[in-house]
């Protein structure tokens, strides 16, 4: 009896010390999760950015014979009339800055990959200034985009799965719908087409 009144007291401190550090790591794993979705909301809104850019214009391209300098246009009209917020890069890399001390490996990996849309930007610019044609530009920022969305699209399912099986599951289902054309810009294409901007291509 004496033996365990002198124990109970050490015994308190060792549990209260395992329910610490229980705390401590639910709190950090709930942080480290938290950091995940603020960096990866942000990179899918980067990616749905890109992307949707690039499905209207393949769908334009093979429903229409659109020129190059129309392409641009057009392209520069769009870009224009939905910009991507600066505030995401900031937010992007505030997220990417805090996750980095707590998986520092996974920041590495992730950093900078929010500039393509900089990217493309910036070689849309040096290409015009190049004296490119309309055409090689055109041609230029699709490949671009082809070689390039696909890292983008695998550092979105890693983040997703860094935060949970499920968010990586609804992330790659997300992914393969993006790439299909949404129903309501059939109007739109009606639309520019009733007022001569484009014509049917003699395939269809």
């Amino acid at each position: 009896m004496e033996l365990f009144q002198v124990a109970l007291p050490l015994i308190g401190v060792i549990i209260g010390s395992l329910l610490t550090g229980l705390g401590t790591y639910i709190q950090a794993k709930l942080e480290r999760k938290r950091t995940i979705a603020l960096a990866l909301t942000d990179l899918l809104e980067i990616r749905h950015h890109i992307s949707g850019i690039e499905v209207i214009f393949e769908a334009m391209h093979k429903r229409f014979d659109i020129p190059a300098e129309a392409s641009l246009i057009l392209q520069t009209l769009i870009e224009q009339m939905s910009p991507l917020n600066n505030d995401v890069h900031k937010r992007y890399d505030n997220a990417i800055s805090l996750l980095a001390g707590l998986d520092p490996m996974l920041a590495f990996h992730l950093r900078s990959k929010n500039t393509l849309p900089n990217l493309l930007a910036t070689i849309r610019s040096i290409t015009e200034s190049a004296g490119l044609s309309k055409d090689d530009i055109v041609q230029i920022e699709s490949t671009l985009r082809l070689s390039l969305a696909p890292h983008l699209d695998e550092a979105v399912i890693e983040l997703a799965g860094r935060h949970s099986l499920n968010t990586k599951r609804k992330v790659k289902k997300l992914i393969s719908n993006s790439k299909e054309m949404p129903p309501e810009l059939d109007d739109i294409f009606n639309q520019l087409k009733n007022i001569g901007m484009l014509s049917e291509q003699s395939a269809q």
